[in-house]
């Protein structure tokens, strides 16, 4: 039987619950808005207005009646929910990824890296020589060392390898700590906007906003929901 053909125009409208799940599935490239406010009422016609598929959790025929484009989620694990919503709507995990805003879901665009010069820290702009900007909340993005850690937690995730390490000898080991770990950065949601988070190693996709003097990620669980 042959597989479904992978689902790479798909919009998505995440509910109020679903934020780190939103944040994820725009790191894959899909289009999610989300709103920590928003009503059931307002999810439904955004979602109509525009063609979203709505993402929730919980009942459905109260709150979202007669509406058919939407799924709720099972889990209340959000890389579990990914996996759910990815298998539901055959996504593509691989084709569009670091290719949209985790913060505001822009698209990434990729800049002159001497326009970014006063933006980012100085290491890193010696160090890095692609710079991305996103083109709503202009904020900007390099593809720092962890990368290779975001691909094989992705990998994990859709079962491709498994967590203790499996066959992972295609995998580019991580350019902050040498390791298959790394220190300064959240733990693994692939949600949680880790990816736009900063290290004191430096690392992942990574956003100018999230940078301070003890260089503590921007975004942390717990932050949205």
């Amino acid at each position: 039987m042959e597989e479904a053909a992978a689902n790479t125009t798909i919009r998505f409208a995440a509910d109020r619950m679903l934020g780190r799940l939103a944040r994820m599935l725009r790191l894959l490239g899909y289009d999610t808005t989300y709103s920590p406010n928003v009503t059931p009422q307002a999810l439904r016609e955004h979602a109509q207005k525009e063609g979203r598929t709505i993402l929730t959790r919980g009942e459905l025929a109260a709150r979202f009646p007669d509406f058919e484009r939407i799924l709720s989620a099972k889990s209340d694990n959000p890389a579990e929910q990914l996996r759910e919503v990815i298998a539901h709507f055959h996504l593509d995990p691989r084709s569009g990824l670091f290719t949209r805003c985790t913060l505001c879901n822009g698209l990434l665009s990729k800049v002159v890296k001497a326009e970014v010069e006063s933006e980012v820290p100085p290491k890193v702009f010696t160090v890095y020589g692609e710079f991305f900007r996103c083109a709503e909340c202009r904020h900007v993005y390099w593809r720092g060392s962890h990368v290779a850690r975001i691909l094989k937690k992705l990998a994990v995730l859709l079962g491709e390898i498994n967590d203790a390490g499996g066959d992972v000898s295609h995998q580019p080991r991580c350019g902050g700590c040498g390791g298959e770990e790394s220190r300064g950065y959240v733990g693994f949601y692939l949600g949680g906007v880790i990816f736009c988070g900063m290290s004191s190693r430096g690392g992942g996709v990574e956003n100018s906003a999230a940078t301070t003097a003890s260089h503590t990620p921007c975004c942390r669980p717990g932050r949205s929901s």
